[in-house]
């Protein structure tokens, strides 16, 4: 009978790579170690309670099994069904849709680009100041005649200095009024010209 002291296989080939053993020929029941021994005890009433545990267990999920089974499979069944059946009608208004977009695609490019010229192009505000200017001027433009006998009605001699004077006042509030009026032309065009930059970089 060959004893190991002590032996290494290789696992995958079973090749022994290392052996430290020797032949015995005595009696078997000299052959021994010098280990201690232990002895195995079963808790049947661990064992009890544990099998119950298992078969209540069991139980539960063959009753969930059979729920399931005569409840929500004929409904899963039924939405799947359902689903394969408008699924051809799905597709073909998907089809509808972007071959709707695509025909409308060349529009609404020309359109966006129409807009975004615009906005590139910027607000002129040399035009929205001379014309606030042009409208101020008009609306206070009177003719000379007009004007003497407006000064006339007032007991004004319009070859006085006090003619002259109010002549003058006159123009200085004429031109104050083109001045107020060409900055406010200013400030609003340069605000139109922020909102659309700011809407054209809100749509990128």
């Amino acid at each position: 009978m060959k004893i190991y002291n002590k032996i290494v296989i290789q696992i995958e080939s079973g090749e022994v790579l290392f052996e430290d053993s020797y032949i015995y020929n005595g009696e078997v029941v000299e052959c021994k170690g010098g280990g201690s021994t232990s002895t195995t005890s079963i808790d049947y009433a661990y064992n009890s309670r544990m099998a119950g545990i298992a078969e209540q267990q069991q139980g539960m999920a063959k009753e969930y099994f059979d729920y399931w089974k005569t409840n929500q499979q004929p409904l899963e069944t039924a939405q799947s069904k359902a689903a394969m059946e408008l699924l051809p009608g799905q597709t073909q208004l998907m089809k509808s849709q972007m071959e709707s977009q695509q025909s409308l695609l060349p529009q609404q490019t020309n359109v966006a680009k129409s807009y975004y010229d615009q906005v590139l192009g910027g607000v002129n505000t040399g035009e929205r100041m001379g014309a606030a200017r042009a409208d101020v001027q008009q609306a206070t433009r009177l003719t000379e005649g007009e004007r003497r006998r407006d000064f006339a009605r007032m007991g004004v001699d319009p070859s006085s200095p006090a003619f002259a004077n109010m002549r003058s006042k006159d123009q200085m509030n004429k031109t104050k009024l083109m001045v107020g009026a060409s900055t406010t032309a200013r400030r609003n065009a340069e605000l139109e010209q922020m909102n659309r930059l700011t809407n054209a970089a809100a749509t990128l």
